[in-house]
């Protein structure tokens, strides 16, 4: 990285040197550097698919959905682009992103996803108390944005009790559906107050929202077998 970050910092850097060196900064875990570099990438990339695809997987790995999924398009008929547009889709629905895409503008929706994205690993490591500081500070600087909402629930359906899962994950259920994590922890909720069809309605929603985890189908198909 510290031979192409110079030649990188140029107004008229080459398209391949901006996406070397952003390839630079994420595996050095830098996705904000990155993806500035990218979305300079993207105006220089002319049409060209198999570079479109390669900017695009670095754009999701760097957190900017809506870059990568522009650029997935452009790919057009690449293998691997349909996948990049999968992936996108996943990640929007376990972060949680507002229904109005101004609400968080262009230039920081790599760093919106990075938080999110940190809160939530730092939830898997069972530090509850950090992970919900950390949700506060993204509601703080993203208001109106239902990541930090998403977070707080999450948290919340480690408790043992089952109020503190419906006052977390209800409100944020309804007003951001397309969400996985507050639908499958009411999905689990109903199931354990034997709402049996609340429970399948919610576990298979969140099936339609995030199919990567074969625990929630399964949770679904046991739901549907002990209700029935």
């Amino acid at each position: 990285m510290a031979a192409c970050a110079p030649a990188a910092r140029l107004p008229d850097a080459a398209p391949d040197v901006l996406l070397a060196t952003a390839h630079a900064f994420l595996a050095n875990e830098e996705p904000a550097q990155a993806a500035a570099l990218l979305a300079r990438a993207e105006k220089k990339l002319g049409n060209d698919p198999m570079a479109f695809l390669y900017l695009a997987q670095l754009q999701f790995e760097a957190g900017a959905c809506s870059a990568a999924e522009r650029s997935a398009a452009k790919a057009k008929a690449q293998r691997g682009a349909e996948q990049v547009g999968e992936e996108c889709a996943r990640l929007r629905h376990r972060i949680g992103f507002p229904s109005d895409p101004a609400a968080i503008p262009t230039e920081r929706e790599a760093e919106y996803v990075t938080r999110a994205l940190d809160a939530h690993r730092i939830l898997e490591q069972r530090q509850l108390d950090q992970a919900r500081v950390a949700a506060q500070a993204l509601r703080a600087s993203f208001p109106g944005t239902p990541a930090g909402d998403v977070i707080d629930c999450r948290a919340a359906s480690r408790s043992r009790t089952l109020d503190p899962i419906r006052s977390a994950c209800m409100p944020v259920a309804q007003a951001t559906p397309d969400a996985f994590y507050p639908q499958y922890a009411l999905g689990l909720l109903a199931s354990a107050e034997r709402r049996w069809s609340d429970a399948q309605t919610a576990l298979l929603r969140a099936v339609r929202l995030d199919d990567s985890g074969g625990q929630v189908g399964e949770c679904a198909d046991v739901v549907d077998v002990v209700g029935a």
